[in-house]
């Protein structure tokens, strides 16, 4: 570290949630209003499009001035990177989410320089080592917060490593937003590759004749419940090795199977229960919480009992020679399902596909069998091709990541910008921060009346 800097406790450069610093304020003013939702992840962005009256958020939320770095303190919102300045604020005042922590840089230290500081990651995975809470519920404290080191260069190297921040992260950003905008692009390709499929214009057969037929899925293919009666499993029963795999939702994923977490039944208990056993190449697909997943169950899984839980159903295509099962998977991934499915489902409460409806789904199938396969090997050869760019988009993305990181720790150990000897040192800077906390420690109240003034922040 530059010898010309401090390290210095959060709590010696910043308040944090204090109350505004205005004195009266009018009930009907209008200020600006911060939901955690209008907070973007990492990027510094706030979304300042709601106002409400003074009067409406005085009590309830969090109160913020221009200038205040907001900092979420629930999980996942903080590990997500939900940190930002505010500024342009409503009448230079803002209430906000109960689950921020508000820090009020001191004079001599720059809030976008805090702010960096606590965006990075290991400021993050520090911070969430150090929740408190029940699961789910974990915050950082604001005494963490206050005990937290922070290296302070002089004021006007500050500005300097922001400048050079902003710089070199608008250049970044835009590499980063063209990686994500050719991810949409796959995305519209895959949906349309499948969309062609199931209109016949994926492929030019030799028969140029070739019949299509349509059929509702009720008539192709039988549904399959699991066993949801008195002898479904209860949570005692399941193993983390046994007998039977007892599939979960989130062993089906899209057009594949994920054996990552699993969980098991005994022999004894699978003989007891009667439906949703699979067979070789059946389709399973999750009818609850993710809907469409689907996946087949071939030869190249391990598993030989397998069986379904009550949040999917088993596909069973019943004559082969009418119906390739690949073709019935791939279908069920495409948007012309999809369209259907949501047609037949408007106005139901809850997010499911049952099966009922999932039987007078129309499927376009080719008459020829060998017509059905050649489909399923060209979305499959188009799609490997998607997977592989998609592979090197994450793989950039990841390293446009690291490289961020790696300028932010860069930046902290005073090697991002050159050091000015004619700079003002840290030390005197915080010495200046401390006079100044001094002086500004409110005087004990006394009790005096006096008239009360409505104060309107300019």
């Amino acid at each position: 570290m530059p010898s010309n800097w401090e390290v210095t406790k959060i709590k010696h450069i910043s308040a944090i949630n204090q109350k505004l610093p205005f004195e009266e304020i009018d009930d009907n003013l209008e200020v600006s209003f911060l939901p955690m939702k209008l907070v973007e992840e990492e990027s510094n962005v706030i979304h300042l499009t709601e106002t409400k009256k003074y009067s409406e958020v005085k009590k309830g939320f969090t109160p913020m001035t221009d200038g205040d770095v907001i900092f979420a303190k629930i999980t996942p919102c903080m590990e997500n990177g939900k940190i930002a300045t505010v500024h342009s604020l409503k009448n230079r005042i803002a209430f906000g989410s109960t689950e921020f922590h508000v820090f009020r840089c001191y004079k001599s230290v720059v809030n976008t320089y805090l702010f960096y500081y606590l965006v990075q990651s290991k400021t993050r995975q520090d911070a969430a080592q150090n929740m408190t809470g029940a699961v789910g519920q974990r915050r950082v404290p604001k005494q963490y917060l206050e005990e937290l080191d922070i290296p302070i260069p002089p004021f006007s190297e500050q500005h300097r490593i922001v400048a050079k921040l902003e710089e070199l992260f608008s250049e970044l950003d835009k590499g980063v937003e063209s990686l994500k905008t050719a991810q949409q692009q796959l995305k519209v390709y895959r949906q349309a590759v499948l969309k062609w499929a199931f209109e016949g214009l994926l492929t030019q057969f030799k028969d140029k004749d070739l019949k299509w037929h349509s059929f509702k899925l009720g008539e192709v293919i039988q549904s399959i419940d699991g066993d949801r009666g008195k002898n479904y499993p209860k949570k005692h029963e399941f193993l983390d090795a046994g007998h039977c795999l007892f599939l979960s939702t989130k062993n089906v994923r899209e057009d594949r199977f994920v054996f990552e977490d699993n969980i098991f039944i005994s022999k004894e208990k699978d003989d007891q229960l009667r439906g949703g056993k699979l067979h070789l190449n059946d389709v399973v697909i999750t009818t609850r919480g993710t809907l469409g997943n689907v996946a087949l169950y071939d030869e190249r899984i391990k598993f030989k009992d397998v069986r379904i839980n009550s949040g999917m159903l088993i596909l069973r295509v019943k004559n082969q020679s009418i119906l390739n099962n690949k073709y019935l998977m791939k279908f069920i991934t495409s948007p012309i399902f999809y369209k259907q499915l949501k047609e037949k489902q408007s106005g139901t409460a809850q997010p499911q596909i049952p099966a009922n409806v999932l039987k007078e789904i129309i499927i376009p199938v080719p008459h020829s069998i060998d017509e059905q396969n050649l489909i399923v090997s060209e979305i499959e050869s188009r799609l490997s091709v998607c997977d592989k760019i998609e592979e090197s988009i994450e793989h950039s993305l990841k390293q446009a990541e690291a490289l961020r990181q790696s300028i932010l720790k860069q930046a902290f150990e005073g090697k991002l910008v050159p050091q000015d000897p004619n700079d003002e040192p840290a030390s005197v800077l915080l010495d200046r921060i401390k006079a100044e906390r001094e002086q500004n420690q409110p005087a004990k109240k006394t009790k005096t009346s006096r008239a009360k003034k409505v104060m309107i922040p300019l």
